[in-house]
């Protein structure tokens, strides 16, 4: 036999009414936008451009970015998509020139699956001191539904400069399109607190009328 006493009633429901209190003061969670990308050369077909100047060897070479960021819908977030390192096998090098296509490819993941692309051309001189090498693009924004990338770390509104020895990152602004209301299935935490509550009220009122009619 259970001899532990219960927990009067409206102990019970003052906690509930606590706790749905509580989970309405929160701040709505931003949604997560993820994905991936890959930085390709058309001289290599890789992540990295490479030109030869007598025993110099000077590279441009892509590294992926985070891969994801926290953004409200209807709103944006900055986040990078990658970065650009400049290097040479010999300090100072010497100014071998580059002239090369990049294609910065986005793999979206979260809140839909797609994939899209910004093209550009990098072209200037290897330089120790001040890099005169710079990726201009042909495109700075794309959309992979229902999110946009709009590149935003440029000079000119197209071009982004590299600098030697240092990590160059592609930075975007990532804006996330107001999601359908009928895609979001899920009843919010502080709907299942009201519909807790309004039960234990309607507990309460059935009770009390069990007893009058006793």
């Amino acid at each position: 036999m259970n001899l532990r006493p219960s927990p009067p009633r409206r102990l019970v429901c003052a906690a509930v009414a606590m706790l749905a209190a509580v989970l309405l003061s929160q701040p709505a969670m931003a949604d997560l936008v993820m994905y991936t990308t890959t930085g390709t050369f058309a001289s290599s077909g890789g992540s990295t451009a490479t030109v030869t100047d007598g025993t110099t060897v000077s590279t441009v070479s892509f590294s992926s970015g985070p891969g994801g960021a926290f953004v409200n819908a209807g709103s944006f977030a900055f986040s990078s998509l990658g970065g650009l390192s400049v290097s040479s096998t010999v300090i100072p090098p010497s100014a071998a020139s580059f002239s090369d296509s990049f294609t910065l490819q986005i793999f979206q993941t979260l809140p839909s699956t797609g994939a899209s692309s910004l093209m550009g051309t990098l072209s200037g001189t290897v330089s120790f001191l001040s890099s005169q090498l710079a990726i201009t693009f042909s495109s700075t924004s794309t959309t992979i539904a229902p999110v946009t990338y709009s590149l935003r770390n440029l000079t000119g509104g197209d071009t982004l400069n590299l600098s030697y020895g240092a990590s160059n990152s592609i930075e975007a602004r990532i804006d996330l399109a107001a999601l359908d209301a009928v895609t979001v299935a899920p009843i919010p935490a502080a709907a299942w607190a009201g519909i807790a509550l309004l039960s234990c009220v309607a507990g309460n009122k059935l009770r009390l009328s069990r007893r009058a009619s006793a």
